[in-house]
């Protein structure tokens, strides 16, 4: 048990990571980018977790696979997202959450800057 513990752990503060990388280009977006959104939403499920916030955060790594596999690295942050939805619901006999994250991928892309005359 303590085994996988650690291994829970370790696999959380890998997603933290990346998060903290990702989340730099969220704080760009000031005066010369703009967020560019895809039209349709994409749903994923997570794996059964015995905790409901681990549920989400399984669901959210579903989702940013389907999103990488299907637009690319450019859409893959949850952060930058819209319309996100999350929705939790207790299997196994109300030992284990299941969720479901659905959200439309979006990336920030440069504009050109207006020149003065």
């Amino acid at each position: 048990m303590f085994l996988n513990k650690r291994i829970l752990i370790t696999m959380m503060s890998l997603v933290l990571a990346i998060t903290v990388l990702v989340s730099p280009r969220q704080a760009e977006a000031g005066r010369y980018l703009t967020k560019i959104c895809k039209k349709y939403s994409i749903r994923a499920a997570g794996t059964m977790r015995l905790d409901r916030y681990l549920g989400k955060v399984s669901a959210r790594i579903y989702w940013r696979g389907k999103v990488r596999r299907r637009y690319g690295w450019k859409y893959a942050s949850w952060s930058l997202a819209r319309n996100k939805r999350v929705r939790c619901s207790l299997r196994k006999k109300g030992f284990a959450y299941r969720c479901i994250v659905r959200a439309r991928p979006c990336t920030l892309v440069r504009r050109h800057r207006r020149r003065r005359r």
